[in-house]
């Protein structure tokens, strides 16, 4: 999924667009916006549609990967606190601009290119 399918329809009717906004906007805060979506509408979208959805849930199970990471880091003492209160703003702040960039390309029917990806899904 990090990869642009060429032989892939981006496009999605306007009644779509809704959910896959909610779903890459609401990734702000987490993972379960877009995974709630994905569940519930997976077999009433297009594949354009959830070809958004599907790749901005995978991004954020990467990101909850990277933020587990850090919490367990967290449990160090000092070291691993000072190495987090750094990261934390920083991954957060990367989140933020990417969740914004993906709803932006989404909006306009465009796909993203995640800066980290994998599929889970």
């Amino acid at each position: 999924m990090s990869e642009v399918v060429d032989n892939l329809d981006y496009k999605f009717d306007e009644s779509e667009k809704v959910y896959v906004i909610i779903a890459v906007l609401g990734a702000i805060i987490g993972f379960i916006p877009p995974l709630v979506i994905y569940l519930l509408y997976k077999d009433k979208l297009s594949q354009g549609a959830l070809f958004h959805i599907r790749a901005m849930l995978n991004f954020q199970i990467l990101m909850l990967c990277i933020f587990s990471f850090f919490f367990l880091l967290n449990l160090l003492p000092i070291l691993g606190t000072l190495i987090c209160a750094v990261a934390f703003p920083f991954i957060f702040l990367f989140n933020l601009i990417v969740a914004v960039i993906a709803s932006i390309k989404a909006f306009d029917y465009k796909p993203f290119n995640y800066p980290i990806n994998h599929d889970f899904i």
